[in-house]
């Protein structure tokens, strides 16, 4: 088996990564991967030349540490595996977001276009190796989040949005009766709560502190109005007919039919708002009693 072994600048777990690339070595063809830091820095651990000669003697190659060197990876389908060990909290940090300007996350992003397997050693101060499950499942909700996000945006784009916002406004001039009376609060309301239904957090944050603002200023108090109470319990109920999310979570806990819930979840939803808004006017009246 070709392997790539990859090694970054936690230079405190080389006493255990080492005799690992040995005992690879021994059944498998391994060739090294020094970042910038392993290839550069001298520590307490070992000077930089040190631990490059000790990989040349045990892989018989010495560490590749260019972008140049390591690019063609990818399209000579150099490894079957690549290993990265250790993985410092920035590299892992770089893979997470796409960025190959580095020798290792460079050979990771042109070895991963194969469909090759990755495999991280993570080597972090405490608090992010506590925090190891919670990478995990970031970066394993990252592709089917960012799919849902596009196919959203698309939504938004083709002005399914706008048809939706335009549906939501009688009902909602029934809710809002104060706002419905500003356009600029109205409009901004009913594209908050469009957008929710859509998937589309980030557009509908601005909208809802918007049309928040628009409300503050109709009432002419310092304090939340009543309609103001009842936008933050909808966002909060937040009906969504794509809980893409979810979803993902399911997809990665090996669920077959990671959508089998959308009936589950657009009844919970409905009750939860109904209950919402039937709370927030029960609410409402008592006060004013």
């Amino acid at each position: 088996m070709e392997i790539g072994f990859a090694v970054c600048g936690s230079f405190c777990t080389y006493s255990i990564v080492f005799p690992v690339m040995e005992q690879l070595s021994r059944e498998h063809h391994v060739t090294p991967i020094f970042s910038d830091a392993a290839y550069s820095v001298d520590s307490r651990f070992g000077t930089a030349r040190e631990h490059i000669v000790m990989a040349e003697t045990i892989c018989g190659t010495p560490p590749l540490h260019t972008l140049a060197q390591v690019e063609p990876v990818g399209p000579k389908k150099l490894f079957d595996i690549l290993i990265i060990a250790p993985c410092t909290g920035n590299t892992l940090a770089k893979l997470a977001h796409s960025i190959a300007d580095t020798p290792v996350t460079m050979a990771a992003k042109s070895h991963l276009r194969n469909g090759r397997p990755v495999l991280i050693a993570v080597s972090s101060n405490d608090a992010l190796a506590g925090a190891a499950a919670g990478i995990e499942l970031t970066l394993s909700l990252a592709g089917p989040i960012c799919l849902w996000s596009a196919l959203a945006r698309a939504m938004e784009q083709t002005g399914l949005t706008v048809r939706l916002c335009r549906a939501l406004r009688p009902g909602l001039r029934r809710l809002f009766p104060v706002c419905a009376a500003d356009e600029e609060g109205f409009s901004s309301l009913c594209g908050n709560l469009a957008a929710n239904l859509l998937g589309l957090g980030n557009a509908a944050t601005p909208l809802g502190v918007r049309a928040a603002q628009r409300m503050q200023a109709l009432s002419g108090s310092a304090g939340a109005s009543d309609e103001m109470c009842l936008l933050v319990v909808m966002n909060t109920a937040s009906l969504q007919l794509i809980p893409s999310t979810v979803a993902a979570v399911r997809a990665r806990l090996g669920a077959a039919h990671a959508f089998d819930i959308l009936p589950a979840v657009w009844l919970a939803s409905v009750c939860s708002v109904a209950a919402g808004i039937l709370a927030a006017r029960g609410l409402k009246r008592c006060w004013k009693t």
